[in-house]
């Protein structure tokens, strides 16, 4: 997402790769989300704009997002 010119806001689902989730263990970019990541800081690159990435992930109990 552009938030305005030369600053960009990435957001990830780490839910993907929680370590109690058995069903992506043997997985190591379950969604392409890597990928995808690595395109968008290129092009951010490219472009000399700046990115800010947030995590989200959801446990039971709690809801966090970070961002750095």
């Amino acid at each position: 997402m552009q938030l305005k010119s030369g600053l960009r806001l990435v957001m990830l689902n780490t839910n993907l790769y929680y370590y109690q989730d058995q069903k992506m263990v043997n997985h190591s970019d379950p969604a392409g989300q890597f990928a995808w990541l690595d395109s968008v800081l290129k092009d951010a690159e490219e472009n000399g704009d700046l990115v800010s990435i947030c995590k989200s992930i959801w446990l039971p109990g709690e809801s966090q997002s970070i961002c750095i």
